[in-house]
């Protein structure tokens, strides 16, 4: 799968999960339609690569995410990675996420 290249077509939020660790999810909206998701407690740090914190491995089509596919419901929490315990996203965040997906990819089809 490829990457999020490009930080001027990403848009970003930050959520704090129910655990109390904090996310970056990053969103690319072009044709590649990617969510990719760093912990932020490594915000900065070059030994985490860099400005966005730790990439948790965590990366999957928008469609995905959102359940528009076979390959999620588009419902519930996200295991980030399970070999990680912290890197879980709840599903009320989840929720927010979603919708802020959902949101931002409207607007961005509405602008072309």
């Amino acid at each position: 799968m490829d990457v999020i290249e490009s930080p001027e077509t990403a848009h970003c939020m930050d959520v704090t999960a129910r655990n109390g660790i904090p996310f970056r999810v990053m969103a690319d909206f072009t044709d590649k339609g990617l969510v990719e998701v760093y912990d932020l407690r490594h915000k900065g740090d070059s030994r985490f690569c860099g400005p966005y914190g730790q990439f948790t491995g965590a990366r999957a089509y928008v469609t995905t995410v959102l359940g528009e596919d076979a390959h999620c419901s588009g419902s519930g929490a996200w295991v980030l990675d399970a070999g990680i315990g912290d890197w879980v996203i709840d599903v009320v965040s989840m929720n927010v996420i979603r919708a802020w997906l959902q949101l931002n990819r409207n607007r961005v089809k509405g602008a072309e």
